[in-house]
C-alpha cells in the first residue's frame, strides 16, 4: 500500500510539471501576439522598454513554472508586470489596483504556482479588451484561516456577451490557459489540496444588465520553512 502511494503521489507530480509545461508556450504566444502592433507602429524608445518588461516577465514565468510553490512576492511581481504590459497594449485605457491584506507576509506564504495569472488573463482577453474604454481591474488578497482568498473582478462585457463575440469571430480565442488550469486545480485536489476553488460570478446592474465579472479562488497556503 506504500508503494502504491508513492507511485501516486509521482503520477500526479508528473501530471502538474506536464501541465505547467503546456501553460509556458500559451502565455509566451499570447504575449507575443499582444505586442507585436506596439512594437511595429510606436516609437522605438517605447518599443524597448516593453520589451524589457517583457523579458522580465517571461523569466519569473519559467522560473515559477519549474517549482511546485511560490511565495505571494512572487505573484505579486508577475502579476504587476503582466497588467503594465496590457495596459501598454491598451493604450493606457486599464485601470488596475492590486490590494493584498496586512495579514499576509508576502515573502512567507506560499502558494501552488501558475494559478492567479490565467483567470487574470481571461479576464482581460474577454471582458475588457473588448471595451473601448473605461476598463477596471481589481485584485484582491487576504487571509481566510489557511487559505488565500484572492478576488479578481473586472468592469468587462460579462461571460454571456463574451460568448456571443467569440461565436461570432472567424477566429476564436481559444481558452486553453483555462483549460490547462482547470486540469491542475483538479490534480492539485486530488493531491490533498481538497479546498483549493475557483468560482466564477456575474456581475448585473440593478436592470439585470451585466456589468462585470467576479472570480473567487481560495488557495491553500503553508509558510516558508513548513514541512510538506
Amino acid at each position: 500500500k506504500r508503494v502504491r502511494n508513492k507511485y501516486n503521489v509521482r503520477v500526479l507530480d508528473l501530471e502538474l510539471k506536464a501541465l505547467r509545461s503546456q501553460m509556458n508556450p500559451h502565455f509566451i504566444f499570447n504575449s507575443i501576439n499582444s505586442i507585436q502592433y506596439y512594437i511595429l507602429n510606436k516609437n522605438p524608445k517605447t518599443a524597448y522598454s516593453y520589451l524589457s518588461k517583457f523579458s522580465t516577465l517571461m523569466r519569473l514565468i519559467l522560473n515559477n513554472s519549474i517549482v511546485d510553490f511560490i511565495t505571494l512576492k512572487e505573484e505579486v511581481e508577475a502579476l504587476n508586470i503582466y497588467l503594465d504590459l496590457e495596459k501598454m497594449r491598451l493604450e493606457d485605457e486599464l485601470d488596475y489596483t492590486i490590494e493584498i491584506s496586512d495579514d499576509l507576509v508576502l515573502s512567507e506564504t506560499l502558494i501552488p504556482s501558475m494559478i492567479v495569472q490565467p483567470y487574470v488573463e481571461n479576464a482581460i482577453l474577454h471582458g475588457l479588451a473588448p471595451k473601448e474604454i473605461d476598463r477596471k481591474l481589481h485584485i484582491s488578497m487576504k487571509k481566510k484561516e489557511n487559505q488565500v482568498y484572492c478576488v479578481i473582478e473586472d468592469n468587462g462585457i460579462g461571460r454571456a456577451k463574451a460568448k456571443e463575440l467569440n461565436a461570432s469571430r472567424t477566429r476564436k480565442h481559444d481558452s486553453a490557459g483555462m483549460t490547462v488550469t482547470k486540469g491542475r486545480l483538479e490534480l492539485l485536489n486530488r493531491a490533498n489540496f481538497d479546498n483549493l476553488s475557483v468560482s466564477i460570478k456575474d456581475l448585473l446592474n440593478a436592470d439585470g444588465v451585466a456589468k462585470g465579472t467576479k472570480i473567487e479562488i481560495y488557495i491553500p497556503f503553508k509558510t516558508r520553512g513548513e514541512n510538506d
